[in-house]
């Protein structure tokens, strides 16, 4: 198996924010790449899907970002949290439980906060929590915990077992038999403590980081990225897991571009493989995320009107073709909200800067006429673009 074809797999398993079936990918390639950047490939036996790889950290999550790190886990919004919370406590209350019916998390659910409850908790259990890889769902409407809960790092452990035995002590909770409000939580994954020797390499350090942040590493605070031997190491080690360093660049008051931090963003190389939607994205969000860039940055930096109504309300009014007839009502909030808890906007239905920080070059500019092709369609901008892409996967072929 070639680098390339190890990055191109692990790409794979950590664009689909999830797990993915053991059959065919280079397993052994891809523990050694990953672990030498410091992260993990967890296995994981599911009894419905089989063997399951599971991008994690090799250790502790590291503490560069004030956020919750991105890999592998889809974040997740307050109350799919307290969904969780709540499945989890009662599939971990008995050691032999393993699946329990849906309608008995909504139940909790309504008992212990909120008698609307279902509203919010059953899409979370339907959708945002099995794409998490937290929690699977059966047809027969019964859930258990995914592949992605035995890779939690010891530290989310503790928290999570600490929320279940408070939801477990709540008046409404359904105990059963003489079953302890404090039941043993579930084993959590085997860590060493010890400062392993990838611990102590810079190069490694640097990486963990770039792939931990929710926003680009401040330059003046990461000075290791200007010694060129580092460098050069943190590149080797991104392009082995498909990832690239990125610049984050601005404009000094001299004029001059001057590089003020550094972020990770997927390679070059392994984009043309990434042909699926973002993990936890449907069709009807990726074309709010497509919109919301279109009226947040594009209008603007072009010279356009400034935004004075809210993004939501440009998007319920927005006409036109190319199937964003898809979003309507309460679609619309639907997306948005999702996008929000992936952190591809803020609170405000803003593009996050991260996002477009993660972008090489290239990517932008893919993006940047991606969106220009949905907005005017028909125009002579757009036809030759569409003209030269077919031409450069003719050539590719």
């Amino acid at each position: 198996m070639t680098e390339d074809e190890t990055a191109r797999a692990l790409a794979l398993l950590r664009h689909s924010g999830g797990a993915l079936p053991t059959v065919g990918l280079p397993l052994t390639d891809m523990e050694q790449a990953a672990t030498a950047a410091g992260l993990r490939v967890h296995l994981v036996d599911d009894p419905v899907s089989g063997s399951l790889a599971v991008l994690g950290w090799s250790g502790g999550e590291p503490a560069a970002s004030t956020e919750s790190p991105r890999l592998p886990r889809n974040r997740l919004n307050p109350k799919e949290v307290v969904t969780f919370v709540a499945a989890y406590a009662l599939l971990t209350q008995r050691q032999q439980l393993s699946v329990i019916p849906l309608v008995d998390v909504v139940a909790l659910l309504r008992a212990c906060t909120d008698k609307n409850a279902h509203t919010w908790a059953v899409p979370a259990l339907e959708r945002a929590l099995p794409q998490a890889g937290l929690l699977r769902l059966h047809p027969d409407r019964t859930v258990r915990l995914g592949p992605g809960a035995s890779t939690l790092d010891p530290s989310t452990h503790a928290v999570l077992n600490s929320a279940a035995v408070r939801l477990r002590r709540h008046r409404a909770y359904p105990h059963q038999g003489d079953e302890s409000h404090s039941a043993p939580p579930v084993p959590t994954p085997e860590i060493t403590t010890a400062k392993a020797s990838w611990y102590e390499n810079d190069a490694v350090d640097c990486v963990r980081a770039l792939e931990a942040a929710d926003a680009p590493l401040p330059a003046r605070d990461w000075q290791q990225f200007e010694e060129p031997a580092t460098r050069r190491e943190v590149e080797r080690l991104l392009a082995g897991i498909g990832r690239t360093l990125v610049e984050a660049t601005a404009v000094s008051d001299s004029g001059r571009r001057e590089v003020i931090g550094y972020i990770s963003g997927w390679h070059p190389a392994v984009t043309p493989v990434l042909k699926a939607p973002l993990g936890g994205l449907t069709a009807t969000n990726l074309a709010a995320l497509a919109l919301v860039y279109l009226y947040d940055r594009l209008i603007p930096e072009s010279g356009g009107a400034p935004a004075r109504r809210t993004i939501e309300s440009r998007l319920r009014d927005h006409k036109g073709p190319d199937g964003r007839d898809c979003l309507k009502g309460g679609d619309i909030a639907e997306a948005l909200s999702r996008l929000r808890a992936l952190g591809l906007i803020d609170s405000r239905n803003r593009i996050q800067e991260s996002l477009l920080q993660r972008l090489t070059p290239e990517q932008d500019q893919r993006l940047r006429e991606n969106v220009l092709m949905l907005a005017d369609p028909g125009s002579l901008v757009a036809d030759e673009l569409r003209r030269r892409r077919t031409n450069e996967a003719g050539a590719a072929a």
